[in-house]
């Protein structure tokens, strides 16, 4: 008797579904998602001025130090919004109604683990990238809901084996899903430059550079906002293939 065939991940009904719960989530979560932006900005404005990191890191200890007082800040930080944005997108996918308040205490009692858990994938991905880069995208690709397994499951540090258990089968597939994601949110990403660049900027000065940067930061709260709608919806996906279900009670982790 043969075995059965694998079920298609359908990368197309995925991406619109990504792109439907970003938009439908826009305006409850579109303004946290713009926070590490935000955050990054004024630490950026506080620490180096006006001037460029890499202008300041040659040939000097306080950039340096500057520059590991920013990552120190903003990565918690980003970490913690970015699992609060994957809890209550979850929540949104499942037909719950969204809580800040409490997605974002559920997040930051596991916030240390998802900071080993993201190094751990920077680091296997990093040494990927190392042959060839395919291996490094392969990687993303395997933990991509790794997240979900620290936030939603609580799995702890065993979050990265339950990633690569639920993407087994799919990962070339996934890794399709994120290049097309990644080339949609560039060829956006573009349009708006283009677009930006066609107004008049001589003497602009303050308020243009003001607008640029409220700009980037609305672009990056709307790329992060796709991403994690985008491993939400896959994290549910590889659920329901395999286990016949992608909608789990998460009530316990409020109570």
């Amino acid at each position: 008797m043969q075995d059965a065939r694998p079920v298609p991940l359908g990368v197309g009904k995925l991406i619109s579904d990504s792109f439907a719960l970003a938009v439908a989530t826009a305006a409850p979560l579109g303004l946290v998602a713009v926070l590490p932006s935000v955050l990054e900005a004024a630490l950026r404005l506080a620490l180096f001025g006006m001037i460029a990191p890499s202008a300041i890191l040659i040939g000097s200890a306080g950039g340096a130090l500057s520059s590991l007082i920013l990552a120190l800040l903003y990565w918690p930080f980003a970490i913690a919004v970015s699992g609060t944005l994957c809890f209550c997108l979850y929540l949104k996918a499942t037909g719950r109604q969204i809580s800040l308040g409490g997605a974002f205490g559920a997040t930051l009692s596991v916030v240390p683990v998802l900071i080993l858990v993201n190094l751990a994938v920077l680091l296997v991905a990093s040494l990927g990238f190392l042959l060839l880069v395919v291996p490094g995208l392969y990687a993303f690709a395997m933990y991509s809901c790794s997240v979900q397994g620290v936030v939603i499951e609580r799995r702890g540090w065993g979050a990265l084996a339950r990633a690569a258990a639920l993407s087994q089968g799919y990962r070339w597939s996934i890794l399709g899903l994120l290049v097309l994601v990644t080339l949609i949110l560039g060829l956006a990403g573009s349009l708006i430059g283009v677009m930006v660049t066609a107004f008049p900027q001589d003497g602009a000065g303050a308020p243009l550079t003001i607008f640029m940067m409220v700009l980037s930061a609305l672009a990056s709260g709307a790329q992060l906002l796709v991403y994690t709608s985008l491993s939400t919806v896959l994290y549910m996906r590889l659920r329901d293939i395999k286990e016949g279900t992608g909608r789990e009670d998460v009530a316990r982790v409020f109570e």
